[in-house]
């Protein structure tokens, strides 16, 4: 290429490689009713001179004269005030010269550099977008105020404009496409007289004749749009995204309010909406409908602009997306400006970090996705039954999968695959026919083991750790002591520290004294974190900040799985340890493995094998509105045959996780010991009488438990309905010192006062604090 001018074409020339495909993503409904034969398109004329017929068709003779343009001779000229769409158009023209025609443009610039000063009419030129050339106005006029494009020759030069600057895209690839890409050796032909013009295009405006706004923007009535003085009070993830739209367009054009109002009031086909994210509209279904998991974007729908993506992150950036491009369908007229956009102004992008490139769930219908933790992603089927979940899995193996495990809880199906790139965990929910296709990147996954050796040198025990009360200290606090001396840490609770002797000292002397192996090292085999709450958190990763140093203890791994930032945003108090990297600190101190479980997975664990129940991935499509609806619920038996009992732990889990877990297991929840959801604050009436147990762990202290047990409100009821069960026989409460039961639970009377004495072993606080 002999010279080159302007900043803007030397960016578009650096991504020369990239434009196919955004052209592809960007005008793939643009041109392609066009027909290429004769030049023509409905609503086009190409004719011999002058301005040509509008709003008709013709048939051009096929024996019309031709130019042979010769790319070298000529030069690309754009304004100086080059926008995105102007730069993009002649970047296709630049594109095709190189690539098909294998020349280069005599020159490429700003219309102040190339030719500057009194430009010579009879320079050969092609004249992309409003230049200061006169016959680039002159091509526009032919568009008599109608929105379109016009390409067109006058004289020795090339017009290509059109009435928006979004239009060029559409107009360059038509011109590329019907006489660039069918030359050769550096040249191509035009009609002489070529006139084209396209303006029968139906458009959208923002403002009517009269200069009044007609479009509402639309967001889903389940949004919550709201928030209020501090930070646990949001408005949902996507929402400072369609805020922004309206900001973006009220200041582009100085008015004052674009109605803002959720999709609860019905709209005939004819309103003007401008519809965010997942909304009721058939428009914005349709619009999904063409898009893969990954993809997001906005695009035309009669008087519909649909701005969407399957997900809440890909929401986000739909709307970065459109107000990152608005500017290309700004129409000037005198001093006025309006947004128009036609039915080929859609644009489409993919978010590059979610792998597509596996084996796609084809059974049921793509109803969602949601970003989860790892940075991957889930894919959400409706309508879909087992029979097409096991056609899936036949797809997986049939492209190489590997089986890793597979499970079934009642009539829910489990099975998760790898290969040497990717992990896919998938499962299908019999009560609503859905299925779940997780897809992680093997580099970035630790696959739960499936065996786990080991020689037996104790019995198992559970034992609730007693948490200084006094002190401001509370939570959750479990060790399970293993058959190899080995132990489970679950959570750890909550330590402000505020004494010199403070509950992580506590917990790793507790640790000490459960200690059965004979070389005295404190082995955990598993940390597992419910969620990441203070007081489930905070404790046991201050203990092993304080003790890691001096080689007596090792944490194998930490067992896992948290929402994403963008399920979790409004929930109003999400806790962030991991993100913030709290459990590096364990990679670098124990060399600790994280592994992120999810639903139906299990992992052995010496002779302890884990079966995840429920993780907050499972409450997709519904919202985290409150942040304990993400603990990591799981289940594990002990004993055996006649003597085997099932243990259930569920964090912090409220109202909407126990319906969940009851929708989706009903009486295979049945358990013999069970801890008490969100301290006494959680659970449900129908979730605990479908656990029926006979041992149940409360962590909290006395006088709260009394609290939760007292009058007739709502958590009293839920707290009631449980100690009246007749088939309770032991409540173990956190208080008195630290509480420890052998598992499986043996003796058990029908009195439950001595049940409490004879099969509950206290450990007083070794600080001799009172408890």
């Amino acid at each position: 290429m002999k010279q080159l001018h302007g900043i803007r074409i030397l960016v578009a020339l650096l991504c020369l490689l990239l434009v196919v495909a955004v052209f592809a993503a960007c005008n793939g409904s643009g041109s392609g009713d066009e027909s290429t034969d004769a030049g023509n398109t409905p609503g086009e004329t190409t004719g011999n001179g002058g301005a040509g017929t509008t709003g008709g068709s013709g048939e051009t003779e096929k024996d019309e004269p031709k130019d042979t343009i010769n790319v070298s001779d000529y030069f690309l000229v754009i304004p100086d005030d080059a926008s995105d769409s102007v730069n993009d158009a002649a970047t296709a023209l630049i594109l095709s010269a190189n690539t098909t025609l294998g020349a280069d443009f005599a020159e490429i610039g700003l219309d102040s550099v190339v030719n500057p000063g009194n430009a010579d009419p009879n320079a050969y030129e092609i004249l992309v977008g409003n230049t200061s050339r006169p016959e680039s106005a002159q091509a526009l006029d032919d568009l008599g105020g109608k929105v379109g494009y016009v390409i067109k020759k006058i004289g020795n030069k090339i017009v290509i404009n059109a009435s928006a600057p979004g239009l060029l895209d559409e107009a360059a690839q038509y011109f590329v496409s019907t006489f660039m890409d069918k030359g050769t050796a550096g040249a191509f032909e035009l009609p002489i007289g070529l006139s084209l013009v396209k303006n029968d295009m139906d458009a959208v405006a923002l403002f009517d004749d009269n200069g009044n706004v007609r479009y509402t923007l639309v967001y889903s009535d389940s949004l919550d749009v709201t928030s209020g003085a501090n930070d646990k009070d949001k408005t949902d993830y996507v929402v400072p995204g369609f805020l922004a739209i309206q900001e973006a367009l009220q200041k582009k054009f100085s008015i004052d309010n674009i109605p803002f109002q959720s999709d609860s009031t019905a709209a005939s086909a004819d309103a003007y909406e401008i519809l965010l994210g997942r909304t009721n509209r058939p428009e914005t279904e349709a619009f999904l409908s063409t898009l893969k998991v990954n993809e997001y974007g906005y695009g035309i729908y009669g008087n519909k602009i649909v701005i969407a993506g399957w997900s809440a992150l890909t929401i986000e950036k739909a709307a970065n997306l459109f107000i990152a491009n608005f500017p290309r369908y700004i129409v000037e007229s005198g001093n006025s400006k309006n947004l128009v956009m036609v039915g080929s102004d859609r644009m489409v992008e993919a978010y590059e970090e979610w792998n597509l490139e596996v084996p796609l769930y084809t059974g049921g219908k793509l109803t969602g996705a949601d970003l989860l933790f790892t940075g991957s992603y889930q894919a959400y089927y409706s309508s879909t039954s087992a029979d097409e979940f096991r056609a899936y899995r036949t797809a997986l193996e049939s492209a190489g999968y590997k089986l890793h495990q597979e499970n079934q809880i009642g009539n829910n199906l489990y099975a998760t695959y790898y290969n040497d790139l990717n992990m896919i965990h998938t499962y299908y929910v019999n009560y609503n026919n859905t299925v779940r296709v997780i897809v992680e990147a093997m580099e970035n996954v630790v696959l739960p083991q499936n065996e786990d050796s080991y020689e037996k040198i104790t019995d198992m025990t559970f034992t609730m750790m007693n948490l200084d009360d006094a002190a401001g200290n509370f939570g959750n606090a479990f060790i399970l002591t293993l058959e190899d001396g080995s132990f489970i840490l679950h959570d750890g609770g909550g330590d402000k520290g505020t004494f010199k002797y403070a509950d992580r000292d506590e917990l790793y002397n507790l640790l000490k004294r459960l200690n059965k192996r004979p070389d005295g090292k404190i082995v955990i085999a598993a940390w597992i974190i419910s969620h990441q709450h203070w007081d489930h958190f905070k404790n046991a990763h201050d203990m092993f900040a304080a003790y890691y140093r001096n080689g007596n203890m090792t944490v194998e791994k930490v067992i896992y799985n948290v929402g994403s930032a963008t399920t979790t945003y409004n929930s109003n108090n999400p806790g962030t340890y991991i993100e913030q990297g709290y459990l590096n600190n364990l990679k670098l101190w124990f060399g600790t493995e994280q592994v992120v479980m999810h639903t139906g997975q299990t992992i052995q664990l010496r002779n302890l094998k884990l079966e995840v129940m429920y993780t907050s991935e499972d409450l997709y499509p519904q919202a985290i509105v409150k942040f304990n609806n993400s603990s990591f619920v799981h289940r594990f038996d002990v004993g055996e045959g006649n003597a085997k009992q099932r243990m259930m732990i569920m964090g912090d889990i409220e109202e909407v996780a126990s319906q969940t877990l009851v929708k989706m297991y009903g009486d295979e929840l049945k358990c013999d010991i069970m801890q008490v959801a969100h301290h006494g604050y959680g659970g449900s009436v129908e979730l605990y009488k479908r656990f029926s147990p006979s041992v149940v762990l409360w962590p909290k202290d006395s006088k709260a438990v009394n609290n939760q047990l007292t009058g007739t409100g709502y958590y009293p009821t839920i707290n009631q309905s449980l100690v009246n069960q007749t088939n309770v026989l032991l409540v173990v409460i956190a208080d008195g010192g630290h509480k420890m039961i052998y598992l499986p639970v043996t003796g058990l009377t029908s009195n439950r006062d001595t049940n409490l004495k004879d099969c509950v072993t206290v450990l007083p606080r070794e600080d001799g604090l009172p408890t």
